[in-house]
């Protein structure tokens, strides 16, 4: 499931020489408990500000001030930081960690790389050999807390452009297939709030592990600061297997893999909104609940819950669906948070294609529709913390978008979902490049209610999040595998598993 909660301060900084085999942090006095019920950790603190400082590269050449993480150091909780997935072991990382899966017999093989002096932090850097195996670096962290992140990527020979994918977390996108060009460097910033989830399969798993993931063609990473933070902005997040955050088995290619809407919102959200994922797959809004207990009293003044269902109401439908919205809404009003219902999106099955109009019909009609209806009555009877956002008819006007572009039919929508080499495309589930699409379109659907008027309740509360949004574009499956056939064709690579090919 996913990861986020975190904490920042300023003040302590992490050195080589300030550690035994655990990390120790300069500065920092004792630290009560954190007490669940109590609100966010950060509350219960009474010390100095922690901030962590990684120098990636040889470790004969260290930064002042840095911690040294060369390409072969690999994470043990003794340690307390190092990289995922190295050696023959290294498969055997929990999935929970950052939701990337591994096979026997795999290794994520890393090597130092070094620039033209001056020597600072960006001077030497960790970059990857294979595209396709990322660069998976973990920390040790409380539960329960907020970081700021910084980190500086490059390429590895820097007589070439880079071409990078960014992920924190478990497998929150950042950049994806951003060009650094060669012989520079750039910084990017972000917010993550490493929050403990419930699982209706295992119960609670406590997060203790904050995750920065690089991939792609020449990808590396100089430097990252990590700031703990006593509270910040949070988009909380409760779905379903259409949002929440999904596994990907390595080498990575983003169509294989199952995805969650929830997983791409970091990509687009402001630099100061953390996003914590609390989706599960299987869930409406009555089994949610146990999830949204889970996190509920660390909401917020200045927090948003973003809420999509429907999928899963087979037995009771729009109406039992409505119903069920109260049982977060109160509770989010109460708190002083804001409260977004998001219409979900759709499946993208043959029988809902109409080739004569070039239109999709919707599986899930009367969903978006009484989400509306719901906030409406609320703004109505005076309730200034509520939003609707569709992406119902988007992602279905989407699809026949799609079908006029590529020109198969109802397979043009295919590209962008989980498909298997040798096997079929999933009916329901995204894959990377198709949530990538959906958050662009929320934010996107945002944006036009803030835009149509200003003033309205729920373009304030829009307007909220909105603030800060970066301006990236989704990704677009490349002629080079759609012009090879329907999907999955032969682009794709040959799978080894699929039992663990999803988080829950």
């Amino acid at each position: 499931m996913k990861k986020l909660g975190i904490l920042f301060m300023f003040g302590c900084i992490l050195t080589a020489t300030c550690m035994t085999n655990a990390i120790r942090v300069e500065g920092a006095t004792e630290t009560k408990s954190y007490k669940e019920g109590q609100g966010y950790h950060a509350d219960q603190l009474n010390k100095e500000s922690k901030m962590w400082k990684f120098d990636f590269g040889s470790s004969e050449d260290v930064a002042n001030g840095y911690s040294s993480v060369p390409s072969d150091l690999a994470y043990t909780k003794e340690k307390g930081y190092g990289f995922l997935g190295l050696g023959p072991d290294g498969y055997k990382e929990d999935n929970r960690s950052d939701g990337f899966v591994m096979q026997e017999g795999q290794e994520i093989k890393l090597q130092n790389v070094s620039k033209p002096k001056p020597k600072n932090a960006k001077h030497d850097a960790v970059a990857v050999t294979d595209p396709g195996m990322p660069i998976r670096f973990a920390l040790n962290v409380t539960p329960n807390t907020y970081y700021k992140v910084k980190v500086t990527l490059t390429g590895a020979d820097q007589s070439k452009d880079a071409i990078v994918n960014l992920f924190s977390e478990k497998r929150h996108f950042h950049l994806t297939e951003k060009a650094i060009p060669a012989g520079t460097s750039m910084t990017y910033e972000f917010n993550v709030n490493i929050q403990d989830v419930y699982s209706k399969v295992t119960g609670t798993y406590e997060d203790t592990m904050l995750n920065i993931a690089v991939s792609g063609e020449n990808a590396a990473i100089s430097s990252a600061k990590i700031q703990q933070k006593k509270q910040g902005k949070t988009l909380w997040v409760l779905g379903d297997s259409t949002v929440n955050d999904q596994l990907a088995p390595l080498p990575y290619f983003r169509l294989q893999n199952y995805s969650g809407v929830g997983q791409a919102l970091s990509k687009y959200i402001g630099q100061e909104v953390a996003v914590s994922n609390h989706a599960e797959s299987g869930l409406n809004a009555y089994s949610s609940i146990p999830h949204f207990d889970q996190f509920k009293e660390r909401i917020k003044p200045g927090d948003t819950v973003f809420f999509e269902f429907g999928h899963n109401h087979k037995t009771d439908g729009p109406e039992g669906y409505y119903e069920g919205i109260s049982n977060y809404y109160d509770y989010v009003h109460q708190k002083g948070a804001n409260f977004i219902i998001v219409g979900p999106i759709d499946r993208h099955r043959a029988y809902q294609y109409d080739a004569a109009t070039n239109t999709w019909s919707s599986t899930l009609e009367g969903f978006p529709e009484i989400g509306k209806q719901y906030v409406e009555e609320k703004v109505t009877a005076g309730a200034t913390d509520i939003a609707f956002v569709d992406l119902n008819a988007p992602s279905l006007a989407w699809y026949s978008e799609l079908c006029e572009i590529l020109g198969r039919d109802a397979t043009s929508t295919d590209y962008y979902f989980r498909g298997v080499r040798g096997g079929k495309v999933d009916g329901t589930h995204p894959n990377d490049a198709g949530v990538d699409h959906f958050a662009k379109m929320f934010i996107d659907g945002a944006k036009a209610v803030v835009n149509d008027d200003p003033a309205t309740p729920q373009a304030k509360v829009l307007a909220d999040l909105l603030e800060g949004t970066r301006d990236e574009t989704p990704y677009i499956v490349p002629t080079s595998i759609t012009d090879l056939g329907p999907a999955p064709n032969s682009a794709y690579p040959e799978p080894y598993e699929t039992s663990e090919a999803r988080i829950r």
